[in-house]
């Protein structure tokens, strides 16, 4: 004969609040290491502030479209999200510029690349924060088609300062990349009738 089954006093545990980082390893993408050395850290700075500036792009060229072809709300929407990339690339300059090393590169000329690298952020640091600050300076108090009609013909003159505040930084940029060896050769164009 069978025992009927008897609740257990024992506590059970209360489930574990869940954080961005468990969050992120519940559904495999694994958090990236620490870096281990300054050399490490300016790298890991290089990357952060490339993936920002790539995010700024992205969302200028939403904007940019929406400007052109989109209804008035969308147009709003998209000058914020533009504001707001500009703002994390501030940000993320500001906090990542005192990762890059001073003395960490093996070679002197690399490290020279690099310090030429990081004098650049200054100019890209402020365009960003102007861009910021335009887009969050667009007044909710003034009727919408007041506010979408300032935002259109701004988008010209923002893709302007856009691509002058990052010229600088791309060469610096393409500079230390060779310096790095993280250039890739561009790969050769597949001929019809060769086999290849």
């Amino acid at each position: 004969m069978q025992q009927p089954l008897r609740a257990s006093r024992r506590p059970v545990p209360a489930p574990a609040a869940q954080t961005p980082s468990s969050a992120r390893s519940s559904v495999g993408v694994q958090p990236a290491p620490a870096p281990k050395t300054a050399f490490d850290s300016a790298i890991a700075a290089v990357s952060d502030i490339g993936i920002k500036v790539a995010e700024v792009r992205s969302a200028y060229s939403a904007y940019r479209l929406a400007a052109f072809n989109q209804a008035d709300g969308a147009v709003v929407e998209r000058a914020v999200q533009f504001g707001v990339s500009s703002r994390t690339l501030a940000t993320a300059i500001q906090n990542q510029s005192r990762n890059l090393c001073r003395s960490c590169m093996a070679n002197r000329n690399t490290q020279t690349i690099l310090d030429a690298y990081r004098t650049s952020l200054t100019s890209v640091q402020r365009t960003a924060q102007q861009f910021a600050t335009r887009m969050q300076n667009v007044n909710p108090g003034t009727p919408a088609p007041a506010r979408t009609a300032r935002l259109r013909s701004d988008v010209r003159a923002v893709g302007v300062q856009l691509v002058q505040g990052l010229q600088e930084y791309e060469a610096r940029l393409h500079a230390l990349r060779g310096a790095m060896g993280w250039d890739v050769p561009p790969m050769p164009t597949p001929r019809r009738g060769n086999g290849t």
